[in-house]
């Protein structure tokens, strides 16, 4: 990645510095990748559930419109208020909705 970094913004070619290329691998060899912490289907409940609205009503509304924009059109097109079996999404979408000031776009 460094090198194509360079090569673009520096129009070098770091490729023929040896000993940088040389020093880049043992420096590499040590990195472990952080894997991404994943909320599961439990957690997203609990959190929806049990956050205080006041401070967390927005990330809440995100959250559940991340979870059904994951459906196919079909899906929502289909989609019940009984279908929510964990959690009433309707509710809460409706207090974000009555507290957003009148003319906002979003």
């Amino acid at each position: 990645m460094l090198k194509s970094k360079v090569n673009i913004h520096e129009k070098r070619d770091i490729a023929k510095f040896n000993e940088l290329e040389a020093f880049l691998k043992r420096k590499s060899k040590s990195y472990k990748p952080k894997k991404s912490a994943v909320l599961s289907p439990n957690d997203v409940i609990r959190f929806l559930k049990n956050a205080p609205n006041e401070i967390h009503l927005l990330h809440k509304v995100v959250l559940i419109m991340c979870y059904f924009g994951g459906c196919r059109s079909q899906e929502l097109l289909n989609m019940k208020i009984s279908d929510e079996k964990e959690f009433s999404a309707l509710p809460l979408l409706r207090l974000y909705m009555s507290l957003r000031p009148k003319y906002t776009i979003f």
